[in-house]
């Protein structure tokens, strides 16, 4: 018997048959997914697209994702079902399923609906869509009346017939669109298109999170002109919260095509909450530059870039602003880390910290001093490990686990417990501090060689932060 496969909120597997004459979907499915469309998907299932389509179009309610892939809608013949699609799910995902003109007919029909969906992730990578029904779809995402949320990835060459102007039409020209996740092959980066549409997208007032990637498969690695990239994002129209490049350099070209000075740039970004930067080549100079003009900054994520110092993020903890720093694989070194460190106990505001794959910890001493900064800091949640190179393992052991035990404790509200306050804690709120503190580990002496014995196996970390006094002070 042939069966859907659907999903519940939790993301449990519910399995309908789709051959009974009176099928419907139970009000807990929320999600359907199909794969490898023909006789049968991977699963051996058999895909009844007439039942499929007359089992969504008797749905009064949308669902929240609707899951079409790799080849998925073969014949001509379901197409009805596809056009079945667009106005019964609030996020419809297609990934190399769209082959044939018809296919394409559809898509831009349904993203032109009143009542269609508002993300659409499309994936035509291996798709060889013609450029000029690619332009079609952009054409149609831009008169979409509901999209909110575009992920496109696609193989066409951005330079030829006018793809590049009619993804710029389609970002400045739709009034929903409010998020974009763009991997698309750029073309030479001399001619500069990603910058135009980056640009593009900072300038329209209405996109919020902006994410930008590049593969291998796309061609030439691409380049963003530094000076670009912060007028664009200190436009005053820019109202970007949220932006993601990722293989992306970003690098200062003096060659390079200088866009006009726009009078209305403004000194500064109070917008931009989140930034993450992957393998950008980015300098201390330009990392500098990015917090100094991003005022408003929450979230900073820095990995594999050419940092050799992160004293400029002082200032951000000095003003109890930044949640999250990650700042992983650079060539920042030990010196510049101590002195970063010793801000931590006076910092309120960082939850998250990730240092790993820098020039750092090379002795004991760093490790030290992380650990007593880490003890000091009420608000620090979660971080990497450290790496110990100079002491034996039994002491590597030891301060991998001296790190989970305050980490665990700010978990559980300590920053509350630590103050005039502390005792007065509503019972209520107790439950939810013994949940979240969950049970930690801790050494209670040191044998005559210097290795850590566990007096107690167990101990619930509320009952440390009253019993043990030094995490207190």
């Amino acid at each position: 018997m042939p069966y859907l496969r659907c999903y519940n909120k939790i993301g449990t597997l519910v399995e309908i048959a789709t051959d009974a004459d009176h099928v419907s979907l139970p009000n807990e499915v929320v999600s359907i997914v199909i794969e490898n469309g023909g006789e049968e998907n991977m699963h051996g299932i058999q895909i009844h697209y007439e039942a499929l389509s007359r089992l969504l179009l008797s749905q009064p309610r949308k669902l929240d994702k609707i899951t079409i892939r790799e080849r998925a809608i073969l014949p001509p013949a379901n197409l009805v079902f596809l056009a079945a699609t667009f106005n019964k799910t609030n996020c419809l995902m297609l990934q190399q399923c769209l082959c044939h003109p018809a296919e394409i007919g559809c898509l831009v029909a349904g993203l032109t609906q009143a009542d269609g969906p508002r993300e659409l992730h499309l994936n035509l990578l291996l798709d060889d869509i013609p450029n000029h029904l690619f332009l079609m779809v952009l054409q149609a995402i831009s008169f979409s009346p509901s999209l909110e949320k575009l992920d496109l990835i696609a193989n066409n060459d951005m330079t030829e017939d006018n793809l590049a102007a009619g993804l710029i039409g389609a970002i400045t020209t739709n009034r929903s669109l409010n998020a974009l996740i763009l991997g698309l092959r750029w073309g030479h980066p001399s001619q500069q298109i990603m910058q135009h549409v980056f640009r593009a997208a900072a300038r329209t007032g209405r996109v919020k999170n902006l994410s930008i990637w590049y593969a291998s498969v796309f061609g030439p690695r691409q380049s963003l002109d530094h000076e670009a990239f912060m007028e664009a994002l200190c436009h005053q129209e820019c109202k970007i919260e949220m932006l993601r490049l990722m293989y992306i350099d970003l690098v200062r070209e003096p060659n390079s095509l200088q866009m006009p000075h726009d009078s209305n740039a403004t000194t500064n970004n109070t917008s931009l909450k989140d930034i993450s930067i992957v393998s950008g080549r980015l300098d201390c100079s330009q990392a500098s530059a990015i917090v100094r003009r991003f005022s408003s900054l929450r979230s900073v994520e820095l990995r594999r870039n050419d940092l050799q110092t992160i004293s400029m993020f002082n200032d951000l903890l000095v003003q109890n602003q930044l949640q999250s720093l990650v700042l992983e694989n650079s060539q920042v070194n030990e010196a510049d880390v101590k002195s970063f460190l010793m801000k931590l106990p006076a910092t309120r505001s960082l939850r998250n910290l990730h240092l790993l794959g820098n020039n750092f910890p090379t002795s004991k001493s760093c490790v030290e001093l992380l650990e007593n900064c880490i003890t000091r800091n009420t608000s620090l949640e979660r971080m990497t490990k450290c790496e110990v190179r100079d002491c034996d393992e039994d002491w590597k052991e030891y301060y991998k686990r001296s790190f989970s035990v305050p980490l665990s404790l700010n978990r559980a509200g300590r920053r509350h417990l630590q103050n005039d306050a502390g005792a007065e804690l509503p019972a209520n709120l107790w439950p939810l501090i013994l949940q979240r503190a969950g049970k930690i580990s801790y050494y209670g002496a040191f044998d005559q060689w210097q290795r850590p014995t566990m007096t107690s196996t167990r101990a619930d970390a509320v009952y440390w932060l009253l019993t043990e006094r030094i995490l207190m002070s």
